[in-house]
């Protein structure tokens, strides 16, 4: 039977760590961990979070490979700390568990073939698993998309009823923000394939979603984005176009 090494003891101010560009240790929201909270899990054991749910690029392929690496050379240099994970006990599985975030990490620890994982279990509710899981994987990243803060917006609006405002107050977003990532997240998937090569076009794209329902004109307007027109122009045929139309309710994105 492998013996797994005991947790490192954290670095002292005059011991740094040695630099490793491709990784991150995540920052949590949990209060300090009592000892009883601790143990050893297999990886075979843990589940992802069940709402991890967004879309991960090529580019995250290349970055769970760097980390299968890293977490190896950390593996066999026995400093296991760098492996703990945040999970609760699955409740529909008996002697299983669920993580709540850090899925690239635990993904390396399997592929590193890592026996077991020191973890840190407890009982976490559906609403603090989908709290934790958007700060730690999207909101807190250094430069999240568009597209993937709008995926995650539109969780926490239809699955927690958090209103548009009260996610603008606590993930410090205008409400004009909040409000364009929401309608940003309805469009097509065409559209958010254009978003999430050319940024530039958000605000447009999400302006369609508001004011263009007949799906003759948002083609036509597709087709003008996938042609590289400028956004300022793309935006005028919208304003044209919304002019030909009742609008009702308020205009949530400002012209």
């Amino acid at each position: 039977m492998t013996k797994v090494p005991k947790p490192n003891k954290p670095h002292s101010d005059s011991e740094q760590p040695e630099a490793e560009p491709v990784y991150q240790q995540e920052q949590t929201l949990i209060a300090p961990v009592p000892r009883s909270d601790f143990s050893y899990l297999a990886p075979a054991l843990i589940d992802p979070n069940p709402f991890y749910r967004y879309h991960r690029t090529e580019l995250d392929e290349e970055r769970c490979q760097s980390l299968v690496e890293y977490f190896t050379r950390l593996f066999k240099a026995g400093k296991m700390r760098e492996f703990t994970v945040l999970a609760r006990p699955n409740n529909e599985q008996s002697g299983r568990y669920q993580a709540v975030y850090g899925h690239l990490r635990l993904k390396a620890a399997q592929a590193a073939r890592v026996p077991q994982l020191p973890a840190i279990v407890r009982p976490i509710s559906d609403n603090e698993m989908l709290q934790l899981l958007l700060v730690n994987e999207t909101f807190k990243r250094a430069e999240p998309s568009n597209v993937a803060l709008a995926g995650q917006v539109r969780l926490l609006h239809k699955e927690l009823h958090w209103s548009l405002e009260t996610i603008a107050r606590q993930y410090g977003f205008s409400k004009a923000r909040a409000h364009m990532l929401h309608l940003l997240s309805k469009a097509p998937p065409e559209f958010l394939e254009e978003v999430n090569h050319h940024p530039e076009y958000t605000t447009v794209v999400a302006r369609i979603v508001a004011v263009v329902a007949e799906e003759e004109q948002r083609v036509e307007l597709l087709e003008l984005i996938r042609q590289k027109v400028a956004p300022g122009l793309v935006r005028q045929k919208v304003e044209a176009l919304r002019r030909k139309v009742t609008t009702k309710g308020t205009d949530i994105i400002g012209q």
